[in-house]
């Protein structure tokens, strides 16, 4: 009967976990149709790794995710930064939170571990693609991107623990319109720019993981808004 019931108690640990692990992959091709987000098999194996080795916080970072791809879609609409899903403050907004969140509800060691796995798992869904001779559009400078506006959003879920969570999203807004995330350099038509701030011929970005592309702190004032 023991055996029994912690058999029963694992697997109902597992249910959270994969359905967060689905959910997690919705976060990666936000935007994407449904049916793409949930196959299964273009899950990386570490988030997988991450989840059955968290399966009690798992439930946490399910609803979390789910909350801030909500919020995300509502700040799109709403205007309030400037739309880009990827590379963009929209982007950085959307990193930023999940792990400000995520902070509130585990130790930001468990949550920076899940930033860290899923872009890993970015980095095998790249290798993968160009085996298949196809031009993914993620690279090392998304990667760092991510992973700074990670650590930042930590940074403020940690400041803002005891405050509710519409403070914790006006603060990460007030970090990205004041410059405080870091977003992939382009001008005003979208093109990528290099460090100089010269236009990067965009085929020179195909097939490569380390590309011409930079970062650049967020600029979502109101003139960048309207241009």
């Amino acid at each position: 009967m023991i055996y029994s019931d912690i058999l029963a108690r694992c697997l109902k640990a597992c249910v959270p976990a994969v359905c967060f692990l689905i959910t997690l992959h919705g976060f990666t091709l936000h935007g994407q149709e449904a049916s793409e987000q949930l196959r299964w098999d273009r899950i990386s194996r570490p988030v997988k790794w991450w989840a059955i080795l968290h399966p009690f916080v798992a439930p946490a970072a399910y609803y979390i995710t789910l909350e801030t791809l909500r919020i995300t879609d509502s700040i799109r609409m709403e205007g309030t930064l400037d739309g880009e899903k990827y590379g963009g403050c929209l982007d950085a907004f959307r990193h930023a939170s999940w792990m400000a969140l995520m902070s509130r509800e585990m130790r930001w060691q468990k949550a920076w571990r899940l930033g860290v796995a899923h872009e890993k798992g970015n980095r095998i869904a790249w290798q993968r693609a160009i085996r298949k001779g196809l031009n993914p559009a993620h690279d090392h400078a998304d990667t760092e991107m991510d992973l700074f506006n990670n650590c930042r959003g930590l940074r403020i879920g940690r400041l803002h623990s005891s405050f509710g969570r519409k403070t914790i999203y006006q603060a990460v807004i007030d970090s990205v319109i004041h410059g405080k995330m870091m977003m992939i350099s382009r001008n005003s038509r979208g093109a990528y720019l290099d460090v100089l701030g010269n236009v990067i011929p965009p085929d020179s970005l195909k097939g490569r993981w380390f590309t011409a592309r930079c970062l650049v702190p967020t600029r979502c004032t109101e003139d960048n808004l309207r241009e």
